[in-house]
Order: C-alpha cells, then structure tokens, then sequence
C-alpha cells in the first residue's frame, strides 16, 4: 500500500492501528466485505472515542470499500452510505482565528522584553517577524 498509493510509513501505521484496534474488532474480524452492511460501519465508527481517530476511520472505510469495489469484490459501496449517516459525528476542520499584533504593539512587545527579559529578545524577534503558530 505505500508503494502503491504513495502514503507515507506513519500514515500507513495509523491507517493499520486504526483498522486493528477499532474496526476489526467491532466486525468481527472473520466478516466477509459483501456481509458488512451500513450499520455495522456507523456501530464501527461510533463507538470510536476520539473525533480526530472517528474522522480518519471514517475515511479509511471509504478506502477500503471503493479499493473493494473496484476491484469487484463488492458491488454496493456501504461506505458511502455509512459516512453519509455519520456526517453529523465527523468533525469539520476548524479555521484558526488569527488576529495578528499591531505594529505598535510589536514594538511593545519587543522593547518590554528588551528590557525586561534580555535572553527571550533574540527568540521573540525570530518569531515575530518569521511567524509561529
């Protein structure tokens, strides 16, 4: 698969984890791909803690089923459906609310720290002009 597709090692660890520990599990690993229906995938997926790991199990499904599908091991893609259930659970990337200094408060900033705090000028400078998150 990494060759194939081109994903990254750590990717591809996460992607294995994810279908070892949470998935797998939950359809009983011994389950046939034209067995699992919809709600097997939407009990998979919700019983998943964590948003993030519930986001990418969801999209590792798709993978897998359209991947099957394809490659005509299933006719019907329960995925689709599935995800199309938990569209309301899988969480929506946030835009990050940035509000940048003025330029008079950099400078504030800058000559406090100057004064104040000598050893954190050069790091605070850096970061200032070059961006930090």
């Amino acid at each position: 698969m990494i060759v194939e597709k081109e994903i990254a090692y750590n990717t591809f660890q996460s992607y294995r984890n994810i279908l070892y520990n949470h998935l797998m599990p939950e359809l009983k690993g011994e389950t046939k791909l034209i067995r699992v229906r919809i709600e097997d995938l939407v009990k998979a997926v919700e019983k998943i803690e964590f948003s993030t790991v519930k986001d990418a199990a969801a999209k590792l499904i798709v993978e897998i089923f359209t991947f099957a599908r394809d490659q005509h091991y299933i006719s019907f893609n329960p995925a689709l459906a599935a995800c199309q259930q938990l569209k309301k659970q899988l969480t929506k990337k946030k835009k990050r609310n940035v509000i940048p200094y003025t330029i008079s408060e950099i400078k504030r900033l800058l000559y406090i720290c100057k004064q104040d705090f000598p050893d954190m000028y050069l790091p605070l400078l850096l970061s200032l002009t070059l961006g930090s998150r």
